[in-house]
């Protein structure tokens, strides 16, 4: 692309979408400082946020330059690097915690594989369910969008990353159902899964049975695994409606509420902003979300439709699961909260996204004008 279409690209932006995202990051890196900046050793992870966000806003604006149908094509090439990642993740992965999600490059970045796996997923099963309707009927394929699901679940719960690898069959699901798949047979499908989560149960380490354990009752071990919800329960409740001020909530300045700078950023919220912050926070996220699915429903052509429609999808998974874990009504599962959470690869794939959600919008205005 030239330098002309390029700027005609970037004058028909959706710049309110774009400004919504920007606001969260910066809230975001403002209360990952807050919650960094009086532990040792952790001062420098705003700083760190910084970095990928720069690097994630060249990329955003670099991709909006190319063509959706271009990532459409390479769409099975992209989900079979993906697969390549999650396997040597497992092998050569870093370390950290018990956990191998991480690539390490010097020590210094990392990158967690299963964060691209998400879009990956949702780029194949779009082009799965285009390309693979039937020529009479017109429904569209069943078991071959699924099977591309299951094939990336396992791998990444092994790493294990438990709440990643359950946002890839809901998300294919959301996708099979604006397709045109009869509730019904999906209706028989999630039947199913629900039957096999009994089995799985004997499968789970320890530390994930006991936080389904402490979602039903948080006093089950209040000093191991439920500790996370109540000390985040008491940090929001004790924002109260305009907080506690920046910098001076006590629950998070001491260091109360375990990875308070990722999964649990949205109690830091809760109690340095109280219900204020937290609105306008979930106003936001509310803002994108329906920004994205009026993309979707706008969408010219199937494959570009269901892939707003998947992004969309993840993106509202992991905004619910993440801040309905935060305040005690779902069990714990590890998720970061998009644009808020500290984590360089959420970030920059979270971008990248969006850039192509944002193609599609520019691409769809431009065909309609024509």
């Amino acid at each position: 692309m030239n330098v002309h279409s390029a700027t005609r690209v970037y004058r028909g932006l959706d710049y309110g979408l774009l400004a919504a995202i920007l606001f969260l990051c910066i809230c975001g890196v403002a209360n990952i400082y807050s919650a960094g900046h009086s532990i040792a050793g952790m001062g420098g992870l705003y700083q760190r946020q910084l970095v990928w966000l720069a690097i994630s806003l060249v990329f955003f604006f670099l991709l909006l330059t190319v063509d959706f149908s271009i990532f459409s094509e390479l769409a099975y090439k992209i989900y079979a690097f993906s697969i390549s990642l999650q396997i040597l993740v497992l092998i050569f992965g870093a370390a950290v915690s018990g956990s191998r999600r991480w690539f390490s490059f010097f020590g210094v970045m990392y990158f967690q594989p299963s964060e691209l796996a998400k879009l990956a997923l949702v780029l194949a099963v779009a082009k799965c369910i285009s390309e693979g309707r039937d020529e009479t009927t017109l429904a569209p394929p069943f078991y071959k969008p699924l099977l591309l699901a299951c094939l990336l679940t396992p791998l990444v719960y092994l790493q294990p990353d438990l709440g990643t690898s359950l946002l890839f069959l809901p998300a294919t699901l959301v996708m099979l159902y604006v397709a045109g798949t009869k509730w019904r047979r999906m209706s028989r499908l999630v039947m199913f899964f629900l039957l096999l989560v009994s089995p799985l149960w004997f499968g789970l380490k320890d530390y994930q049975r006991d936080r389904l354990r402490v979602f039903f009752d948080p006093e089950y071990d209040p000093l191991g695994a439920g500790y996370n919800i109540i000390q985040s329960k008491i940090a929001v409740g004790s924002g109260g409606f305009l907080g506690k001020g920046w910098l001076a909530g006590s629950q998070t300045q001491l260091s109360f509420i375990p990875e308070h700078h990722t999964d649990f950023i949205f109690a830091v919220v809760g109690e340095e902003w109280g219900f204020i912050g937290c609105a306008l926070i979930l106003c936001l996220y509310m803002y994108i979300i329906t920004k994205g699915v009026r993309i979707a429903l706008r969408a010219r052509k199937e494959t570009e439709a269901l892939f707003a429609f998947g992004l969309v999808a993840i993106f509202t998974f992991q905004v619910v699961i993440n801040i309905g874990m935060t305040l005690g009504i779902l069990p714990v599962t590890g998720l970061t909260l998009p644009f808020l959470s500290h984590g360089g690869s959420s970030l920059l794939i979270s971008f990248i996204g969006f850039a192509l959600l944002l193609r599609i919008d520019w691409s769809t205005r431009g065909r309609r004008k024509r």
